[in-house]
């Protein structure tokens, strides 16, 4: 059985990366070890380089997808996924699994930037990953319980449905309790760490013991890359290494032997080149004078705004809120917290996420005052806004609200 080089980027402001060496199963064949990106190279040989960032960094969601699409499915995710997330799809590289059963995938979606550093990094240092993925994405799923990754000063959220996501470990405390409150069952809580981190946030979890909920602890002796490993055989999380950023690792391969042959296919392809210039440029034409006549088209659609820039990914737009119906209360919740911004002057909106939960805003202002005056303009215009605590950051106030459809008067 092949065996795999298992790499775990290092976080920001640290040059130590940690890797073990396991089979395609998982099962540990070297233990971990901590050490710079450039010494790992000496130890890929014709092992398979499997690379984790951290899961804070990228952010999963679901989307319905064909049930043939191929290369057009990544080109179509970000306009499906576009009023989903806060920053441009532009911006953005998404990432998507196998299709269920029922249309849906799971999508992973991060920094254009981000990705970019992470590749960079490694091929400095000699490295090109044949996949890469989200350390969060690797971790197990329990029916009935919540599996929690405590890593430093990140916590990594497993849901019994297969959700994951991440937040800050120092609010566990506040998290915590409205998951265990979710759903028809309370599910209990399995947390995984090692002794330093448990030692440091322990209190934040120990917290919902009060609300009856079962807490199961597992300490990672050996740090979290063995227990990770476990579920590279089973996992059907995808690899970030997709369109763009798909890699190909040539291991192992006499390249003097095969010049001659590389020079013949060179000058074929070239030969090859100039047919397929032509053809390209025949239709390149075909599909400018496609899209005029598309554009034409649109502009009795949108006779607020005629301009014809943008016409396929507005029609997109628009097909995905028809689709979305009117149970889906994102937008209303957005349009109503823009509204309640125009109230709290000084007030950004730093990012926002949409789950069962509701909308979860991070907000920054000069004060905590800020943050009541757009709960309460919120809670005036009829939205049910609940604080989620902050920090101050020098004269900097980070804030967290979670904003609701109000339910009905009791």
């Amino acid at each position: 059985m092949a065996e795999v080089l298992l790499l775990r980027l290092p976080p920001q402001g640290s040059s130590l990366a940690s890797w073990i060496v396991c089979n395609a199963a998982g099962e540990l064949v070297e233990p971990t070890r901590e050490g710079e990106l450039r010494e790992v190279a000496a130890l890929i040989a014709r092992r398979r380089l499997v690379v984790l960032v951290p899961g804070a960094d990228v952010l999963q969601t679901e989307a319905m997808l064909p049930a043939r699409g191929g290369a057009r499915v990544l080109q179509a995710l970000p306009y499906v996924l576009e009023e989903q997330l806060a920053d441009d799809v532009e911006n953005l590289h998404f990432a998507p699994g196998a299709r269920a059963e029922s249309g849906t995938a799971v999508v992973h979606v991060v920094a254009r930037s981000t990705i970019e550093r992470w590749l960079a990094s490694l091929a400095a240092a000699g490295l090109h990953p044949d996949a890469m993925y989200s350390d969060a994405g690797l971790m197990p799923v329990n029916p009935g319980q919540l599996v929690v990754f405590i890593d430093g000063d990140e916590a990594h959220l497993a849901r019994p449905d297969g959700r994951r996501f991440s937040v800050p470990a120092d609010d566990l405390a506040g998290t915590l309790p409205s998951l265990a409150a979710d759903g028809d069952a309370t599910p209990g809580l399995l947390v995984y760490a090692t002794q330093s981190d448990w030692a440091r946030h322990s209190r934040s979890v120990e917290a919902v013991r009060a609300a009856g909920t079962g807490l199961k602890v597992q300490l990672l002796p050996q740090g979290p890359l063995p227990w990770l490993a476990q579920q590279l055989g089973t996992t059907a999380v995808p690899s970030l290494l997709q369109g763009k950023f798909a890699q190909h690792r040539a291991a192992g391969i006499d390249w003097p032997r095969w010049r001659l042959a590389v020079a013949l296919v060179g000058a074929l392809l070239v030969a090859h080149g100039g047919t397929q210039l032509w053809r390209y440029t025949q239709q390149s034409r075909a599909e400018q004078a496609a899209t005029s006549a598309l554009t034409d088209a649109l502009r009795p659609l949108f006779p607020n705004d005629p301009s014809p820039r943008d016409a396929r990914r507005r029609v997109q737009r628009e097909l995905t809120r028809v689709r979305a119906g009117s149970a889906d209360s994102f937008l209303p919740a957005v349009d109503a917290l823009a509204n309640a911004r125009r109230s709290a002057p000084g007030v950004t909106i730093a990012s926002l996420a949409y789950g069962a939960d509701g909308l979860d805003v991070r907000v920054r202002a000069s004060n905590p005052q800020g943050l009541e005056q757009l709960r309460n303009a919120l809670q005036g215009s009829g939205w049910d806004a609940q604080s989620q605590g902050g920090s101050s950051e020098g004269n900097v106030f980070n804030g967290r609200l979670r904003v609701r459809a109000a339910g009905p008067p009791r």
